[in-house]
């Protein structure tokens, strides 16, 4: 009883106060709405007085601007709850910002950088290592306001800030800070700062696009895309050409070329790894032969994450673009700096295997690409953006809300996601399999003999880095978790301290099993015989299992396994010598 009391008096002040905000300041903030509906919760008509188009115009900037500060709002505290953890690139990427370089195996330094000035406003937490992701996407916002409200309307403006809230790529993109986040916000801003350089013909924006291009290029590689979307680009459009006559577009590229050299200088000193491993995850170095298998699926996995609806719509805004007259120079050159990365992407992808969140950093100007030219058709009387809009809202809202808690569509129908369909699989798990190694690891240290964990895979063995207490005491100049040794680079550990000097010590074996307690075969025959220390399979059907060597055990017994609800099928062994060289390889993101 007390609690529907609670309710009811809660519903009635809230009720009041919109009363009150709208009667007050509704006028002034929301004119049009306000002169349709003068009061929120009574019969009124409108009020008859004619607006102006700058009231209309006022109304759709503040609604933008409300809808921009809520979602960041909304995201913070997102990310400074429990309900998510953090993934494997974002902890893998969190050990690199507790020991800054100029590059690393596989990344540029800039995400680390990043991560370093997040942790060190908020200190070593989850929020910490997220915070500018959905600060990113703020500004960014902001700024791709400021450009469609200049060459659109505030209306358009508005709308394509609900279009991006509504697509999950971006989404996710707002909430994990990964190197996406800043490629993405950089690659944007370069386009954009290009085309103000292009339009004007002003040294400055130029100054601003190679700023913006070298950061692109220090979160991942991705400016040259950018040039070759220029170069395209001047090739069809003679007015262009004149700017390879002007010193703005050389010093840009001094710019760019200036961001190249840390890298460059970074790999020289490490046998080019960075070379190699692009090349490997590329599938360069594998058999030719095309597999449309592959780009079938890369295909449908960037329609989903791009909202179905909405990548329907950009390929008709492509396709009515191509067949048009008279092309606008704006689309023309957001169309040539998007298709550099698709087609490039789409060409890996029917060779091998390629990741979706690759397009990343060109999406959001193909977006707007798409919804200029969406634009000019509605202006024209062609209602088809309003329907575009009304169906991608209708199918991407609910889809980006259930990405944010995955158990509400549990708890709402009734449907429990399995580990293979559950999107936040990756986010979950990683405190309850640190706790699990820190309860294995203080059961062993009884004995007297210090206990250091090896992780199959550099994902594991950040998250237990990140979430394991004694790991963060001992970070940056010791370590607690090491990736098994390897005999060439697979990943950013191979270069950092490895459990050599650890000799004579126990360790755990953290490794993902299929489900059947096998002996690690990855481990030397001379490690000494395992017996399980405990097995379990959670509540959600994960399999478990805790191996131990033939140490003395205590009478105690290990700890529990039953309890366990997180969704990553681990094993571990606990062993007595170093382990041989296995499988730890770095996946590109």
């Amino acid at each position: 009883m007390a609690g529907w009391l609670l309710g009811a008096l809660t519903g009635l002040a809230v009720a009041g106060f919109a009363a009150w905000f709208w009667s007050t300041l509704g006028r002034r903030i929301f004119p049009a709405w306000w002169h349709r509906t003068p009061h929120l919760f009574r019969d009124s008509c409108a009020s008859g007085v004619s607006l102006s188009e700058q009231d209309k115009e006022l109304t759709w900037r503040h609604a933008t601007w409300m809808v921009l500060g809520l979602l960041l709002i909304l995201r913070l505290f997102y990310i400074a709850g429990d309900t998510i953890e953090l993934s494997e690139d974002e902890a893998y990427q969190w050990m690199w910002s507790r020991r800054l370089d100029w590059a690393y195996y596989s990344k540029p330094p800039l995400i680390a950088w990043i991560q370093w000035l997040g942790t060190h406003l908020w200190g070593h937490t989850a929020f910490g290592v997220r915070f500018f992701s959905p600060v990113f996407a703020f500004v960014l916002g902001l700024v791709l306001w400021s450009f469609l409200r200049r060459h659109t309307s505030e209306r358009t403006a508005f709308c394509a800030t609900a279009i991006f809230a509504a697509t999950p790529f971006f989404a996710v993109g707002s909430t994990l800070l990964t190197v996406d986040a800043p490629t993405v916000f950089f690659y944007t801003l370069s386009a954009l700062a290009m085309w103000q350089a292009l339009e004007t013909d002003q040294l400055r924006w130029w100054l601003l696009t190679g700023g913006t291009m070298a950061l692109g290029f220090l979160s991942k590689f991705f400016s040259p895309f950018l040039w070759a979307g220029f170069f395209l680009y001047a090739a069809f459009t003679p007015s262009a050409r004149k700017q390879f006559t002007r010193p703005g577009l050389w010093l840009a590229m001094g710019m760019n070329i200036i961001a190249l050299l840390p890298v460059l200088w970074w790999n020289q000193q490490h046998d080019w790894v960075t070379l190699v491993h692009l090349g490997e995850r590329g599938g360069l170095q594998e058999p030719g032969g095309l597999r449309f298998q592959y780009a079938g699926a890369f295909l449908g996995s960037v329609a989903a994450l791009l909202n179905p609806v909405f990548f329907l719509a950009v390929i008709g805004a492509v396709m009515g673009f191509v067949r048009a007259r008279g092309l606008p120079l704006l689309q023309r050159f957001l169309l040539c700096t998007a298709l550099p990365v698709f087609v490039f992407y789409l060409a890996l992808a029917c060779h091998g295997k390629a990741q979706p969140n690759w397009i990343a950093p060109a999406s959001p100007v193909l977006f707007l690409f798409a919804i200029l030219y969406w634009h000019e058709r509605h202006v024209a009387g062609i209602r088809w953006g309003t329907r575009w809009l009304t169906a991608g809202l209708v199918v991407g809202l609910p889809v980006v809300t259930l990405l944010h808690e995955t158990q509400w569509l549990h708890k709402g129908l009734g449907v429990a996601l399995t580990e293979k369909n559950d999107p936040l699989v990756r986010v979950r798990g990683a405190s309850e399999l640190a706790r699990l190694v820190e309860d294995h690891r203080q059961h062993l240290a009884v004995e007297g003999q210090p206990v250091f964990v090896i992780a199959d895979h550099y994902g594991r063995a950040s998250l237990l880095n990140f979430y394991l207490p004694e790991a963060h005491k001992l970070l940056p100049e010791d370590q607690l978790v090491y990736v098994l040794a390897t005999e060439k680079p697979q990943n950013q550990y191979w270069f950092w301290p490895s459990y050599d000097a650890r000799v004579g010590e126990n360790a755990i074996y953290v490794v993902k099993t299929s489900g059947v307690a096998n002996h690690p075969s990855s481990l030397p025959s001379n490690s000494g015989p395992c017996k399980v220390l405990a097995s379990s399979r959670s509540a959600t059907g994960e399999n478990y299992a805790a191996w131990c060597s033939s140490l003395p055990v205590t009478a105690r017994s290990p700890p529990s396994l039953n309890s366990l609800v997180n969704p990553r099928t681990c094993g571990l062994w606990a062993i007595g010598r170093r382990g041989s060289p296995g499988a730890a390889k770095e996946r590109s993101t």
